[in-house]
Order: C-alpha cells, then sequence, then structure tokens
C-alpha cells in the first residue's frame, strides 16, 4: 500500500514538474539567444556611434576647406582686380615712354641735321657768314647764336634722355610687380587646387561612411526587432513557467528581469538590509546577475533614465492608464541604462542591465509600481 502511495506521488511530481522543467529550459534557451542578439546590437550601435563621429569629423574638415576656398577665391578676386590696375598701369606708362622716345628722336635728328648742315659748309659756311656781317658785332652774335642754338639742341636732347630713362626705370618697376602678382595669383591658385583635391577626397569619404551610417541604422533596426520579438517571447515563456508561483494579479504587467524569478525581499515593511532598520519598502526586489537584461513590464513612455539617488541607474515608465488608473514604474540599482527620457518602449523591451548601484548590497532589480499615485504592491500587477 505504501509502495502504491510513493508511486503515484512520484507520477504526480513527474507529471506537475515536467512541464515546469521544459519550459525553463526553453526560457534559458531564448534568453540565451536574447543575449547573443543584445552583444551583436551593442557591437553595431557602438560602430554607428563611431561612424556618425567619423562623419562629423569630415563635415567639420570639410567645412574648414570650404572656409580656407572661400577666403582664397577672395584674395585671388582682390589680387586679380590690383593685376587689372597695374596692367593698364603698365600700358599708360608704355605709352609715355614710346611718346618720350619718340620726342627724343626728333630733337636728335634735329640736332644731326644742324651738325651736318654745319659740317657740309665747313669754313666757306663761316666766310659766308665772315662776309653777310655787317660788322664785327654782328659776326661775333651770329656766331654765338649758332652756338646757342647747337648747344639748346645739345640740351633738350639730354633733357628727354633724362626723362626717358625715368620712364624707363616706371615701367621696368610696374612691369617687375606685375609678375610678382601673376606668381602670387598662381600660388593661390595652386593651395586652392590643393584644397579642392582635398575637399573632393574628403566627400568621397563621407559619402562612404554615409553609405556605412545608412547600413548599419538597417542593422540595428533589424536586431531591434529581434530583440524585441525575443523579449516579448521570454517574457510569454517566464510567464507560463512561473505563474502558479508569482503572477497573483490581475496580468496588467509582464515580469521585468526574464530568466530570474528568485525575489529576494517583497513590498511592505521589513528589517533594512544594510541600516537594519525596520521600515517601508516600497517595490519588490529579483535577484539577478550583473548585465542581466531588465525589460519594460509596459508599454509606455520613460520619465526617468540615469542616475536616481539611492535607486541608482533607475529607468522611470509612465505606463498611462491600465484598469483606469495611472501607472508608473520604477526600475532600480541597474548597472546601465539603454534609453533616454521621453522614448517610447514597449512592454518586453530591454531598457537597462542589471546591477548594484546605488543603496544596495547586490546586484538585484528594485520593481517599484505606482496607480495614481500611491505605491502598490507590483505582484497585483503582474
Amino acid at each position: 500500500m505504501k509502495k502504491r502511495i510513493l508511486s503515484l506521488i512520484l507520477v504526480f511530481i513527474c507529471v506537475f514538474t515536467l512541464p515546469l522543467t521544459q519550459s525553463t529550459v526553453t526560457a534559458k534557451s531564448t534568453k540565451q539567444k536574447l543575449k547573443d542578439v543584445e552583444n551583436k546590437l551593442e557591437d553595431k550601435k557602438d560602430s554607428l556611434d563611431s561612424s556618425k563621429s567619423k562623419a562629423d569629423d569630415l563635415s567639420n574638415q570639410i567645412e574648414s576647406y570650404d572656409t580656407k576656398i572661400e577666403k582664397l577665391e577672395k584674395k585671388i578676386e582682390e589680387q586679380e582686380s590690383n593685376k587689372s590696375k597695374v596692367e593698364k598701369s603698365l600700358e599708360k606708362a608704355k605709352k609715355e615712354l614710346k611718346k618720350a622716345k619718340e620726342e627724343r628722336k626728333k630733337y636728335q635728328d634735329l640736332l644731326k641735321e644742324r651738325m651736318e648742315v654745319m659740317y657740309m659748309y665747313g669754313d666757306t659756311g663761316y666766310l659766308d657768314l665772315i662776309f653777310s656781317s655787317e660788322n664785327f658785332s654782328d659776326l661775333i652774335s651770329k656766331v654765338i647764336t649758332v652756338q646757342e642754338l647747337v648747344s639748346y639742341d645739345q640740351n633738350i636732347v639730354k633733357k628727354l634722355q633724362d626723362v626717358e630713362k625715368q620712364i624707363q626705370t616706371k615701367t621696368d618697376k610696374i612691369a617687375k610687380e606685375k609678375k610678382e602678382l601673376e606668381d602670387l595669383i598662381s600660388k593661390l591658385n595652386s593651395n586652392k587646387d590643393d584644397l579642392d583635391t582635398l575637399k573632393i577626397a574628403k566627400n568621397a569619404q563621407l559619402a562612404n561612411v554615409k553609405g556605412d551610417i545608412k547600413d548599419l541604422k538597417k542593422e540595428v533596426e533589424k536586431l531591434e526587432a529581434e530583440q524585441n520579438e525575443l523579449s516579448n517571447k521570454l517574457a510569454s515563456q517566464s510567464g507560463s513557467s512561473t505563474n502558479e508561483i508569482y503572477n497573483t494579479g490581475n496580468g496588467s504587467l509582464g515580469w521585468p528581469t526574464p530568466g530570474n524569478y528568485y525575489v529576494t525581499s517583497e513590498q511592505g515593511y521589513r528589517y533594512h538590509p544594510i541600516s537594519g532598520v525596520y521600515k517601508y519598502h516600497a517595490g519588490m526586489d529579483i535577484g539577478l546577475s550583473y548585465g542581466d537584461s531588465v525589460v519594460a513590464p509596459a508599454n509606455g513612455r520613460v520619465t526617468i533614465a540615469g542616475w536616481y539617488g539611492g535607486y541608482g541607474y533607475a529607468v522611470g515608465i509612465d505606463a498611462g492608464l491600465i484598469k483606469g488608473k495611472h501607472v508608473t514604474i520604477l526600475l532600480g540599482h541597474n548597472s546601465s541604462v539603454k534609453v533616454s527620457v521621453g522614448q517610447k518602449v514597449r512592454r518586453g523591451q530591454t531598457v537597462a542591465y542589471g546591477g548594484s548601484t546605488g543603496y544596495s548590497t547586490g546586484p538585484h532589480c528594485h520593481f517599484e509600481v505606482h496607480a495614481n499615485g500611491v505605491t502598490q504592491n507590483p505582484r497585483n500587477w503582474l
């Protein structure tokens, strides 16, 4: 009889524990897949951030090149304007030089003609000059006049030569200035060409990086969808294996720590593990390992994402109206958060990773629920 009863007990245990064991194994498998996806997702996000940073650097470099090119173009424009003015001055100086040469040649030809006439007449010319003179005084006067004419012509030619020399010096100076401007403009254009080449290369790099960013965004979106799918699947699997043990409420909220169901401290009055003081504990503590996923128990909007005093790194979620009540959720003591304030989250979406930050003695998730501003026992909402 006793053996029969023992056999029935063993059968009963097998029947009721086998589904639970299979469900637990399945949940662990899904949890591992989820971790693998989340690791890939983090790697892709790191690559995406790196590519975005690289794109920003390239954009800044291109902007810097644009600024330098713009300055060079202005300098080139200024020097081209200066060159135009110098060319006009040079053209004017060349005309002045040509005119001076023509004037000097005219007087040189006149002087040459006088000298040739005087040479041709020679002594005969002087005799004619003597015999044509009325008296000695008239002769002296005529001789002096001839000498003065020759001397005058020579002086004019000398002055014209000096003027021509000055104009030539001026012309050479302007021509040199023009050459210097041409060299400067050539150098500026060369610098601009170098910058244009660099800019083209950077634009090509930027185009490639933008292509990488586009591809990475698609991969991130795909992994996030896979992550959400696995999170929901894990939450469903976890719920099926623990409903009889943990889910005593109306099923409005999901379990926040997939794969981790050991409650280390219930909501309500207790002796605080650090201070030893008997006081009210506003939430439920669930044990987990560092880096384990902490998921949103409901759809909602993130109101807290970061350090939150004694709660350490925490995530607050406004879940809106549930069963006619305004529900807010707090998940505390995380090692890090992966959402931002204002972001919309879905039930089962990873919002943080397990840790022991803030006023904590070990890795766990502090799960706190408020309805219309009043603290609730989370179990009643699971």
